[in-house]
């Protein structure tokens, strides 16, 4: 009696393109997909009309990205490069002050209000936990290192309970961005509020 092995077939990877036309259709492409998720959610967004909205033919999507969740990985991984490169950008300022963190930290949380409110609701219709979880370090690491820049005499433990405590107020943002248009200036305390709080020794 002779058995045969069943080959099985390697998961589906992106494409990583290589060059500037790739590059450029691949942001096309994941541009147009964040605002389908954004309009259909996960679950009711089609490939087909990712590829319609990008203006590019729906085998030139499936090349890239095999399949919806792929696209949607890459829509999450966006959002996180982007945030993480706007933390960076802070902490490469060749000064920086308590005032010049939260008027930062603030901008840059408006700015990707929209993208984080998307990426999170991927997050969540795929594995709420452990992407979360990865976000969630990410930010705090960067957190902790401009906390310890703004003030290198306290200890690494105090910096990452400092860091933990302005993320749950960076949190906050979005939801402040919408009451603000009932209550002018209601952003402006919110930020003066974590200059306060970056100000403390």
């Amino acid at each position: 009696m002779s058995t045969h092995s069943q080959k099985t077939s390697p998961d589906p990877q992106a494409k990583i393109p290589q060059r500037s036309r790739g590059i450029q259709r691949v942001d096309a492409l994941l541009h147009a997909a964040s605002e389908v998720f954004h309009e259909h959610g996960y679950t009711a967004a089609t490939m087909s009309e990712v590829a319609r909205r990008a203006g590019a033919p729906i085998g030139s999507l499936y090349q890239f990205f095999p399949n919806k969740a792929l696209l949607a990985d890459a829509v999450i991984n966006r959002y996180a490069d982007r945030l993480l490169q706007g933390m960076q950008a802070i902490q490469a300022e060749a000064t920086l002050t308590p005032r010049q963190l939260a008027r930062q930290l603030f901008a840059l949380m408006l700015q990707m209000q929209q993208e984080r409110a998307i990426a999170l609701a991927l997050v969540d219709a795929a594995d709420p936990h452990s992407r979360r979880q990865q976000l969630r370090d990410a930010l705090l690491l960067q957190l902790t290192t401009l906390l310890a820049r703004l003030h290198p005499a306290q200890s690494a433990e105090r910096h990452r309970l400092r860091a933990h405590y302005v993320l749950q107020q960076l949190k906050q943002i979005p939801s402040l961005h919408h009451e603000a248009q009932q209550q002018p200036g209601l952003l402006e305390e919110a930020e003066r509020a974590l200059h306060a709080y970056l100000k403390r020794e």
